[in-house]
């Protein structure tokens, strides 16, 4: 197999999502192996300034794939991702460019190798360097020697929680907040009116609902509501007994433990492919 090195980016819809999806379609190539990928970085377009800021990465891989039938995969992946190509230098919604193809020296229409602006790239050598530092190119040096040499600034990006995340970390905080709002009156508003501790719970499920929206919208972009409806039922029981035992102190019973294998059961039938 040959080693190959891949330079991705993205500025239009969410760019992060973007890349990350690229590298997976990557690894999906055939007689292709993803063999190392590079953080995300965040850089400012370098001719058109008036677009968003793109986040680049880098990928290494391992492929007998010949240059050009590469090429045609990428760009494949470019165009399954929305790649219009209407400017040059312009916002895209993927940009996959192929940097170098083992030792292979190539001068085409279509493509030439190594990359012919690589060395001047700071958005491409940043991502680079960190996968394949000692990687020399040819009559410039080493990838890290030219990254710090200077250039654009570039960034890391700030890591973005998987949306399946973001929904179980909102929907636990939106139960604790259900967990107090329906049981803890049972504890300390028992001697007040029904009313009283009405109110005093609609004021602490208000809070319930504003977290557990935005979590459901979130959710929602990824999971069925069949999914979202099991997560939120698997959370409620996790957030329950911990609030039954430590803080209404009632005993903990081997009952919990079967309602929690029948929820991990629920889990597998509605998240099986």
């Amino acid at each position: 197999m040959t080693r190959a090195y891949v330079a991705l980016g993205a500025n239009l819809g969410d760019p992060v999502a973007a890349v990350q999806a690229a590298f997976d379609a990557l690894a999906a190539l055939p007689q292709t192996r993803l063999a190392a990928r590079s953080s995300l970085y965040r850089t400012a377009p370098v001719s058109l300034a008036a677009q968003p800021d793109f986040i680049n990465a880098a990928a290494a891989l391992d492929t007998e794939l010949p240059p050009l039938d590469l090429l045609a995969a990428l760009l494949a992946v470019e165009a399954s991702a929305g790649r219009l190509r209407r400017e040059r230098n312009g916002p895209r919604s993927l940009d996959l460019d192929l940097l170098l193809h083992g030792d292979t020296v190539l001068v085409t229409p279509a493509l030439s190798l190594p990359h012919p602006r690589l060395h001047l790239r700071a958005f491409v050598l940043a991502p680079l360097g960190e996968i394949a530092p000692d990687l020399a190119l040819p009559g410039r040096g080493s990838v890290a020697a030219l990254a710090a040499g200077g250039g654009a600034p570039v960034h890391r990006a700030p890591m973005n929680l998987p949306v399946l995340w973001q929904t179980v970390i909102l929907l636990a905080l939106s139960n604790v907040f259900m967990t107090f709002a329906w049981y803890a009156h049972l504890k300390h508003l028992n001697e007040k009116p029904w009313w009283v501790a009405a109110l005093i719970s609609w004021g602490i499920a208000l809070f319930e609902y504003l977290i557990q929206v935005p979590a459901n919208r979130i959710g929602n972009t990824e999971l069925s509501l069949a999914q979202l409806k099991i997560l939120q039922e698997v959370i409620t029981l996790t957030v329950f007994v911990p609030f039954v035992v430590f803080y209404m102190h009632q005993p903990l019973k081997l009952d919990y433990l079967w309602a929690a294998l029948c929820m991990l059961g629920a889990i597998y039938f509605v998240f099986r492919p």
